[in-house]
């Protein structure tokens, strides 16, 4: 590398920029602002799959209790879609939550703690599959915080 000593005469600037002209490692370079946003765009897409489910769980505990107790009066023009169309609709949403990529490690502890057996359309060796991949993406996409001042003590 060609050294700018001769371009200034002050020799501790000239090492400065020779410092600043190698090329940093790519593994040095994180950008958490780009990881930021690409977690919040995950986090909508999670956030709107655990709506439809909680949802369509919410009905399916409607259509139950009212075809349970005989007593309770739904009001008139309501119509609840019956009990196995809820379910089947339960089973889909809670399939389509645990394929959502997951936005932080609470969500993979979630997916973790799920057990599928393949009732839900797809078989525990996707789930594990799934979430190798939202590991990597975590790995890959860190987020730093800043360290939180403490707080004066107040007498």
């Amino acid at each position: 590398m060609a050294s700018y000593a001769n371009i200034s005469r002050d020799p501790a600037l000239s090492k400065f920029i020779d410092a600043l002209l190698v090329p940093s490692p790519p593994e040095s370079l994180v950008d958490t602002a780009y990881n930021s946003q690409l977690r919040q765009d995950r986090q909508i897409n999670w956030r709107n799959a655990f709506r439809q489910y909680k949802f369509w769980k919410a009905l399916d505990e409607a259509a139950l209790s009212i075809t349970m107790l005989a007593k309770i009066v739904v009001p008139a023009g309501l119509v609840l879609p019956s009990r196995d169309v809820c379910m089947h609709e339960v089973r889909k949403a809670y399939a389509a939550l645990l394929r959502t990529p997951a936005y932080d490690r609470t969500s993979v502890a979630w997916k973790k703690r799920q057990k599928t057996g393949g009732y839900y359309g797809f078989e525990a060796e996707e789930l594990s599959r799934i979430i190798e991949d939202d590991e990597a993406f975590l790995d890959a996409t860190p987020v730093t915080r800043r360290p939180r001042r403490p707080r004066s003590k107040r007498t």
